[in-house]
């Protein structure tokens, strides 16, 4: 997917990697703001952003998608290194009995949810 170059957010895989690496889907809102308050501000944009979309997803009940997100960005043991979503695409697609190509359709939805929230974000800052 291609994404535009939003110098006040990271992509999607960035901003769902860094909001994993920093467990902020198992923090409560305390929690979340005091790590978040810690972040440079494009990253800290970024990952109220992730929080939203995650609160999106649930809302319209595409459990898929939190799914493969849970699997895939917060609970990928070699986050590290390279090539590491890859594997745990294909690891996540094995246990879920699924294609990789449905799994990255997944991915791809959060992605969309995320840039809708980036950009209506941009709307309000501007207004």
């Amino acid at each position: 997917m291609k994404t535009k170059n939003n110098s006040k957010f990271l992509a999607p895989n960035k901003a769902f990697q860094l909001f994993g690496a920093y467990s902020l889907h198992e923090k409560n809102s305390y929690d979340f703001l005091r790590t978040v308050s810690k972040l440079d501000r494009e990253e800290a944009a970024s990952m109220f952003a992730v929080r939203d979309c995650i609160k999106a997803l649930r809302a319209i009940g595409e459990k898929e998608s939190l799914e493969a997100m849970n699997k895939i960005y917060f609970n990928n043991p070699d986050k590290s290194s390279s090539g590491s979503i890859t594997r745990a695409v294909t690891r996540f697609a094995l246990a879920a009995y699924l294609d990789e190509r449905t799994v990255y359709r997944r991915i791809e939805r959060a992605s969309k949810i995320y840039l809708a929230i980036i950009e209506n974000n941009k709307q309000d800052i501007a207004a």
